[in-house]
């Protein structure tokens, strides 16, 4: 038998090897991609954190430099290793690495913050509160799994856009951003901390604004906005939410607070009438606060079948669905005559609308004393009944402006105004408070009995 020579099986060796080391090169080039890139990451923020600690003395000192140099080292290393790498790698190989090194808590997902980190060392000129900003806006365009985070496949979406957007592939500027997140100066230590704060509540903010694009582009929403707008304006107004939510909830007084809550939170340029996707984002609030668990999709039929029903008011009814309108109105109308209100906002002038109408009980229109005593209670439980009668009675005799016993829409508001600045708080933080504490806390049914069986008369001797 005829032996083949040494060397030619040497060589049949050498070219085996070199097939299979060039068969398994993509696969080295991932996993040690994902090893560098954990290496940076973990080293990174081990080194932060040795750099935060105080030494107790010199010897400690000397032990915490040294590990603060060898994490650095093992970071330039683990650098070096991507950088050798780099050239060999394919796009979407160098895709993924890029995600890694921003990936920092290594979750497999990007939240907006570390993607904000990211685009600061890309741009370079942009603050941390702006790169949040525009991280915020980037994952909610390519989120497509809805968990207010980007995967891999979404951030390989973005950096396709973000390249086309420079003018170039992703193929030529790949070695670049690399580069650029690897090296160049991202977050501070404190901008780091602050985001690590707030990640959580970002994130969930952003999947619930996703919940909200989809029901804003819902054709379910569009057509019940066409049912609420009456008048065909384009808009919808106090009469219109008043009229619609009465429809779905057969409840008049709910349907006049509800109108209140849209103008209140939704109305976002105080024109007091609510466009469409002002409309939606108030509709979702609704359905949010009717079930934890329900979305707009869950009760878009319900809703749309009830708002679509004709419905006729008695003309009681209609006085008493507008009645706070006709409140609200009276306040905006007599801003400008009023020189203390000079300064206040629409939007302010009807917070106190809102809270003027929970304060009127028997909603003739003007606070008497009684339900005076009676909003003020809500908020002095601990004190006696006749510290708060006490009060009632200086409150009423400084802004009783026309002398009827009662607090008008404006003397209510002027009230109100000079009670924040007296507390030194701000007006909106003030009424905030107030509605909120009205809405909560209800009054004792034996004072309630007590107060509504005297007069006047019989308060101020009291």
């Amino acid at each position: 038998r005829e032996r083949k020579p040494e060397n030619q099986n040497h060589q049949n060796t050498e070219t085996n090897q070199v097939t299979m080391s060039s068969e398994e090169a993509p696969k080295d080039l991932k996993s040690s991609a994902r090893r560098q890139s954990s290496i940076i990451n973990a080293s990174t923020t081990a080194a932060a954190s040795k750099q935060s600690a105080k030494a107790k003395d010199t010897s400690d000192y000397v032990k915490i430099t040294k590990a603060i140099l060898d994490f650095e080292i093992l970071t330039l290393q683990a650098k070096k290793q991507l950088l050798e790498d780099l050239s060999l790698m394919s796009d979407d190989e160098k895709k993924e690495t890029l995600f890694l090194l921003l990936d920092k808590d290594m979750d497999g997902s990007l939240d907006a913050v570390e993607l904000a980190d990211g685009l600061r060392k890309v741009r370079g000129d942009v603050s941390f509160e702006e790169s949040l900003a525009i991280a915020v806006e980037r994952v909610l365009q390519f989120d497509k799994e809805g968990e207010g985070k980007l995967s891999l496949e979404d951030f390989g979406s973005f950096v396709e856009t973000l390249s086309e957007a420079l003018g170039a592939s992703f193929h030529e500027l790949s070695e670049l951003l690399v580069m650029q997140v690897m090296f160049a100066e991202g977050n501070t230590d404190m901008e780091d901390l602050a985001g690590a704060i707030v990640e959580d509540q970002v994130t969930e903010a952003i999947k619930e604004e996703e919940v909200a694009l989809k029901a804003i582009a819902d054709k379910r929403m569009k057509v019940l906005f066409h049912l609420f707008d009456a008048d065909h304006s384009g808009r919808v107004d106090f009469k219109e939410v008043v009229v619609g939510m009465f429809k779905i909830t057969e409840d008049a007084a709910g349907a006049s607070k509800a109108a209140l809550m849209a103008l209140l939170m939704f109305d976002e340029n105080s024109d007091r009438s609510l466009d469409y996707e002002e409309f939606a984002r108030f509709m979702i609030t609704i359905v949010a606060a009717s079930s934890q668990s329900a979305t707009f999709d869950d009760v878009a039929d319900a809703m749309t079948l009830l708002a679509g029903q004709e419905v006729q008011l008695a003309p009681e009814e209609i006085k008493s669905l507008y009645e706070l309108n006709e409140s609200v109105q009276t306040l905006l109308s007599i801003k400008e005559e009023q020189e203390i209100l000079e300064n206040v906002s629409e939007s302010q002038l009807t917070k106190a609308g809102s809270l003027f109408f929970m304060w009127d009980l028997d909603e003739d229109g003007v606070i008497s004393i009684q339900e005076l005593i009676l909003g003020l209670r809500k908020f002095e439980q601990t004190d006696s009944l006749k510290v708060t009668v006490d009060e009632a009675i200086g409150l009423m005799e400084t802004y009783d402006v026309d002398g009827d016993h009662n607090l008008s829409p404006t003397e209510f508001c002027l009230f109100m105004v000079q009670f924040a600045e007296l507390a030194g708080a701000g007006l909106d933080d003030t009424l905030d408070f107030m509605i909120a504490t009205s809405a909560l806390e209800t009054n004792s049914e034996a004072e309630v009995k007590f107060l509504r069986a005297l007069t006047d008369g019989d308060i101020y001797h009291l």
